[in-house]
């Protein structure tokens, strides 16, 4: 059985040579070498959901470090919705029951979309691109099958008088609370700015007039009218700046160093949005706002 196994491994080998030097044309030892040992990535040998999801954000280098933590709790949810289930599993009448369970734990019709929206991500994967899924599997998401539905959810915003309240707070418990606060009326005043583009924001981004950037969330996922951002420095603006920015480092906040990675300003970004909504609730209570104040309310107030 040993030596059985070696001759077939051989013979893979003897395969993969052929391939990589029909790919080059003619013999370049180097380019040969270098292709061989590259580790090529694996197609999943198996058609459950749990290991297409996990091939699909481990291996493919086109979907950000954020969007990955989605699609692996999306895995996890459907795993716990029906251990062991495979693609010949998801069909019409799976969805429906994956979408009645979700709501009778409580979960937003937006989430429970979200969570399927990811799951026909998968699907679409593996059976244009990732050539994996049998042509016999009836695709469940058609006209006639199973539709996702659009929600928009509700947001509730703060009333003018409520932000006044905000912007002309003075008296707080702590020098951690007053900088939550500032960080929210700068996001704020910067037409209703994401936390993670503060985070990342340059003092090379502006001049004296204005503050220039692009949007994280739409400069990687937008192909056209890619466009910067562009925030008049205003009297309040600059007031802010020089309360809250570290001039003694390339970013405005002083919380990066250079070369950083994805990964690095995501955990970064979630793990200081917890610290200072920790902080706005609190402000909530003391000014008894009627909609929680938060760091994406910034943006939600703004808009509105």
């Amino acid at each position: 059985e040993e030596s059985i196994a070696f001759r077939e491994k051989c013979d893979g080998y003897k395969t993969k040579c052929q391939r990589i030097l029909n790919k080059l044309g003619k013999l370049n030892k180097t380019r040969f070498r270098e292709l061989f040992y590259e580790e090529e990535k694996e197609i999943p040998k198996t058609l459950l959901l749990k290991d297409l999801f996990k091939d699909y954000y481990t291996t493919n280098e086109n979907i950000k470090h954020s969007s990955k933590g989605r699609y692996r709790s999306s895995m996890n949810i459907f795993e716990t919705f029906m251990k062991g289930a495979t693609v010949y599993d998801v069909s019409p009448d799976y969805l429906r029951k994956f979408e009645r369970y979700k709501l009778s734990k409580g979960n937003s019709p937006a989430t429970i979309a979200s969570n399927i929206t990811d799951l026909k991500r998968i699907l679409n994967y593996y059976t244009k691109v990732k050539k994996v899924i049998p042509r016999d599997y009836e695709y469940p998401f058609s006209e006639i099958g199973y539709r996702i539905k659009n929600f928009i959810p509700t947001k509730l915003v703060m009333e003018n008088e409520e932000i006044k309240k905000v912007v002309g707070m003075k008296e707080f418990d702590s020098p951690e609370q007053e900088y939550a606060r500032d960080i929210w009326l700068l996001l704020y005043r910067c037409i209703g700015s994401n936390f993670v583009d503060l985070l990342r924001m340059r003092w090379s981004n502006m001049n004296n007039k204005e503050i220039r950037f692009y949007r994280k969330k739409t400069e990687t996922t937008r192909k056209k009218n890619v466009k910067q951002i562009i925030v008049p420095r205003t009297s309040g603006v600059n007031e802010l700046l020089e309360r809250i920015g570290n001039k003694n480092s390339p970013f405005v906040l002083g919380l990066l160093q250079e070369g950083y990675s994805e990964e690095t300003i995501d955990n970064k970004s979630n793990k200081m949005r917890g610290e200072l909504n920790v902080h706005l609730k609190a402000i909530t209570g003391k000014l008894n706002l009627h909609s929680p104040l938060r760091l994406n309310k910034a943006r939600e107030c703004y808009a509105s």
